[in-house]
């Protein structure tokens, strides 16, 4: 089974952007039977995030939404070592690691 995160603003301003996201997921995954999806609320501390992707033992993730928190996580030791599909474009040009994608 594969353990897959999806990080999305779950409060503040853009809760309602991220709860109809969610929905979208949720319908697109109702049919994979072979993968556990966790929902993450990017809002949460980078700290708070690396916990719960740690704790889940998570292998892939999908988001953040928000440029500013695709920022604060791309510092992150545990999202370098993932693969992951961000749902924004950075505000300017960094190193990402190879097996992360802008969407």
């Amino acid at each position: 089974t594969s353990k897959l995160a999806i990080l999305l603003p779950q409060s503040g301003a853009s809760e309602r952007l991220g709860v109809a996201l969610k929905n979208g997921f949720l319908a697109a995954t109702d049919n994979i039977s072979h993968t556990e999806v966790f929902f993450i609320d990017e809002m949460l501390t980078h700290q708070d995030i690396e916990q719960q992707l740690q704790t889940n033992e998570i292998d892939f993730v999908i988001g953040p939404l928000l440029r500013s928190n695709i920022e604060k996580l791309q510092s992150s030791d545990v999202i370098a070592a993932l693969p992951t599909i961000y749902l924004n474009t950075q505000n300017h040009s960094t190193n990402s690691a190879p097996h992360h994608y802008y969407f």
